[in-house]
């Protein structure tokens, strides 16, 4: 995600075509409705679907099928559901804290459950966000817009300000 310039002179926010999204969510429907706000909203990344935690894990440590780092990149991105089958997104969220590779990239949880104790699991076990899914096509566009205009102006590891030496 980087900042640029928008239509109205404005700092905006894009995705740049070359970071890749992970999204671990089990409702075929929500994937294809993610992956449409993305698009109507002007996103060309790739995006990656895996269906449940147990993929996203084989997708992350690189095990087969995702062994290929050319076609299955690390994610710039994770978004993962939390009620999932196998493995869900707090076991997800748990294995990469466990492992050291949280704040690596931002993992969004994005849920049908607004529960208070499954937000504050979700952020216990290292979610950077957690949001309610949206109600309609124009929610879901509005979300991803969000999403990527915060993340966007976030400094990341190896950015601007520790290549610069500033603190």
């Amino acid at each position: 995600m980087s900042v640029g310039p928008s239509s109205r002179g404005r700092p905006g926010i894009k995705m740049t075509s070359d970071l890749t999204i992970l999204i671990a969510e089990d409702d075929p429907s929500d994937a294809e409705l993610l992956k449409a706000a993305m698009k109507r909203a002007g996103f060309s990344n790739t995006v990656r679907v895996v269906e449940n935690g147990e993929r996203a894990i084989a997708y992350l440590e690189g095990r087969a099928p995702y062994d290929d780092r050319a076609t299955f990149p690390m994610p710039s991105l994770m978004i993962t559901d939390l009620k999932m089958p196998m493995i869900g997104g707090f076991e997800v969220l748990e294995w990469i804290r466990n492992r050291g590779l949280a704040g690596a990239a931002p993992v969004i949880v994005l849920s049908g459950s607004a529960l208070r104790d499954d937000v504050e699991k979700a952020y216990r076990l290292g979610a950077s966000s957690y949001i309610a899914k949206p109600d309609g096509f124009d929610g879901w566009v509005e979300m991803v817009k969000l999403v990527a205009g915060y993340w966007g102006m976030c400094e990341k590891p190896g950015g601007r300000a520790e290549a610069s030496g500033r603190t």
